[in-house]
């Protein structure tokens, strides 16, 4: 999927089996970014 606004730019969304391994997997990879995500603590 190409954005209208930049037609460099591409989407990849990826889906799995509910239950199956590769489940697992990319819900451990969302789980990296979702901590990478997370503000600094306040003094750091």
């Amino acid at each position: 999927m190409c954005g209208v606004g930049d037609p460099d730019q591409i989407l990849f969304v990826y889906t799995t089996e509910p239950g199956s391994p590769s489940e697992t997997a990319l819900r451990l990879l969302a789980s990296w970014h979702d901590r990478d995500e997370q503000p600094a603590p306040v003094g750091s």
